[in-house]
């Protein structure tokens, strides 16, 4: 959890036991997602936040989702970022965690085609 900076907040048991959930937990949970994109980066943000540290093997549902993002897209097409953090709270995140997590990069990390 060290890539997430904590400052004067104090990270939930709640979300923190969210690292245990089932394969079928989470399917269950990314499945109330309409936009598909926006499931995809959600479940891209749980695996860095939540799951990453799990021995290989396990979280296949989370897993196959995150495959399937392609930076190469722009995704403000499809999202924006009061899009994915309503989604991050739909899921369980904390309201801070879910403001600082959806937020833009400060780069441009999309191909130009060039």
């Amino acid at each position: 959890m060290s890539h997430i900076k904590v400052k004067n907040k104090k990270i939930p048991m709640y979300w923190l036991r969210m690292r245990d959930y089932s394969d079928q937990k989470w399917e269950m949970i990314l499945d109330r997602i309409e936009c598909q994109y926006l499931k995809v980066k959600v479940a891209s943000i749980i695996y860095w936040d939540l799951i990453s540290y799990k021995e290989a093997g396990t979280e296949h549902y989370i897993k196959s989702l995150m495959k399937q993002y392609d930076f190469k897209i722009d995704q403000s097409n499809y999202y924006n970022d009061n899009d994915l953090e309503k989604a991050l709270l739909l899921v369980g995140y904390p309201r801070w965690i879910a403001s600082k997590r959806s937020k833009s990069p400060k780069t441009d990390r999309y191909y130009s085609g060039r």
